[in-house]
């Protein structure tokens, strides 16, 4: 039997940073913002959710690029991507609550997951890296 595609997303993540398991908490708050958009589309929630976290895991947190970048290249070969632009990005942020973007789970250098406080300027950079990747 077929894997389901976004448990093939979390499995190949897992894969590519060596680890058992993503953290439950990855990906919020872009996967309940990108949800609003796109219900039932959870693969793409996934891999849009997944880029656009560990983008702000290298950037603010050291996490290694090219870690990144293999996931990056999966997801574009291996996933649909969900489309959108900067004219979408308010809208998009306006589905995250603050407290939410107070405790981000992001990656750092050593694969660990810790706690992190992102501006909306953060988020719209990881969106800007997503649209423009």
């Amino acid at each position: 039997m077929e894997r389901e595609a976004p448990e093939y997303i979390k499995e190949q993540l897992c894969h590519i940073l060596c680890i058992e398991k993503i953290d439950d908490n990855f990906g919020e708050p872009f996967i309940k913002a990108f949800s609003k958009f796109m219900p039932n589309e959870e693969e793409k929630v996934l891999a849009a959710a997944y880029t656009c976290s560990l983008f702000l895991s290298a950037i603010l947190k050291g996490f290694p690029t090219a870690k990144l970048h293999t996931f990056v290249h999966f997801a574009k070969e291996h996933s649909q991507r969900f489309s959108f632009n900067c004219k979408m990005y308010d809208s998009i942020f306006s589905h995250m609550k603050e407290d939410d973007l107070e405790h981000v789970t992001l990656l750092g250098k050593e694969n660990t997951f810790i706690f992190h406080s992102c501006s909306r300027q953060d988020i719209f950079e990881a969106f800007d890296f997503y649209t423009n990747g």
